[in-house]
């Protein structure tokens, strides 16, 4: 995989990996280009068994998900063709191809097919399409908590109707990404918190939060500020995670709604707790600009960059925006970042950065 589309100050760095690195340490660190190289190598090495699906499905995963880490997505729906042509063959509840004896395993695991679905609605590039492929997903999701609540097994019945939840949730965001912004919204105002939820359990707790903050962020992108205040209002607060999220989304609804000023003094207040949070900081930024305090936002901005490991692609596409907003070196500027984050060195949420993050 030649380094094309990546920014020149990666390319000659000394954090390069060794040709001899291991794949879980490319992972590790977030060499993901080279990653999906050591997963193609081990998958063409001739050592696996043909018939040896736990080895061979999650390097396919490793590759099909690091082409998409690194802005391939064409090559990642190429290379994934032939499985999905396999899994839509296979993938009805009546099948027993792709199902273990009991009916609560998949060879094909269940984020491998969700990838794929992924793959095949850009593929298509018919949002219609990807939406029926979800309707299908949806459909064997119920037919498996049917199968096993017959069985009295709820744990399994659980773990399928969250994922039915998070299939609901995913068909909102087709119909937003489509500009079927009044769908959506009828859409989200029959989705149910699922079941799991409703326990004790902290795992489930947890998911059911993940699901309405995602409700929430839909809402915003449709303008339904109401609604999205309504989400919010029913999160708990039982974790700091959960809280400044809440608290975050708050400011966002504020901000949706053209109350530059409360917005501010919302973020604000978040960033003096928790200074070192990069969502709430990165809000504040861009909450500064759109309040005329472009200056504030910059230094931020900057500070936030200069002081953690492999600055996420958001926050870099926002400074690069900032430097060009506010000067004429803005070129120079960018690709001084680029040549101060490449420096930084490995980081688990990935480090090859392409020149589009910085606007280059």
């Amino acid at each position: 995989m030649p380094p094309r589309d990546v920014a020149a100050p990666y390319v000659n760095s000394r954090h390069q990996p060794p040709p001899d690195t291991s794949l879980n340490h490319l992972l590790a660190h977030g060499y993901f280009r080279h990653a999906a190289e050591r997963a193609a190598d081990e998958l063409t090495s001739g050592t696996i068994s043909g018939f040896d699906h736990e080895t061979i499905l999650p390097l396919y995963h490793i590759r099909l998900s690091c082409l998409m880490l690194t802005s391939r997505p064409e090559l990642a729906a190429q290379e994934a063709r032939l499985l999905i042509e396999w899994v839509n063959r296979n993938s009805a509840p009546s099948r027993p191809q792709q199902r273990d004896p009991q009916g609560d395993a998949q060879i094909v695991p269940w984020d491998l097919r969700l990838l794929l679905h992924h793959l095949q609605t850009l593929a298509s590039g018919d949002g219609r399409r990807g939406i029926m492929g979800l309707y299908a997903l949806a459909s064997e999701c119920r037919a498996c908590v049917s199968a096993a609540r017959r069985r009295d097994n709820d744990s399994v019945a659980a773990v399928w109707a969250t994922r039915l939840a998070d299939l609901g949730v995913r068909v909102a965001a087709e119909l937003v990404d489509m500009g079927e912004f009044n769908a959506a919204s009828r859409h989200l105002a029959t989705l149910v918190t699922p079941p799991s939820a409703k326990n004790a359990d902290d795992d489930a707790a947890t998911t059911a939060a993940a699901i309405t903050i995602r409700k929430a962020l839909l809402y915003l992108r449709i303008g339904d500020t109401a609604a999205a205040e309504r989400s919010i209002s029913v999160l708990p607060t039982s974790s700091t995670h959960v809280e400044t999220t809440k608290a975050t989304l708050t400011a966002l609804s504020q901000l949706a709604n053209g109350n530059y000023p409360a917005a501010t003094t919302s973020l604000s207040a978040l960033h003096d707790q928790h200074p070192d949070n990069e969502l709430v900081s990165t809000n504040l930024a861009v909450c500064l600009l759109y309040s005329g305090h472009a200056d504030r936002a910059l230094d931020l901005l900057s500070a936030l960059a200069n002081h953690r490991p492999s600055p996420f692609p958001g926050l870099l596409f926002n400074l690069a925006t900032m430097y060009e907003l506010r000067g004429e070196r803005a070129g120079e500027r960018k690709l001084a970042l680029a040549e101060s984050v490449a420096e930084m060195g490995p980081s688990e949420r990935g480090w090859e950065r392409t020149g589009a993050d910085f606007k280059l």
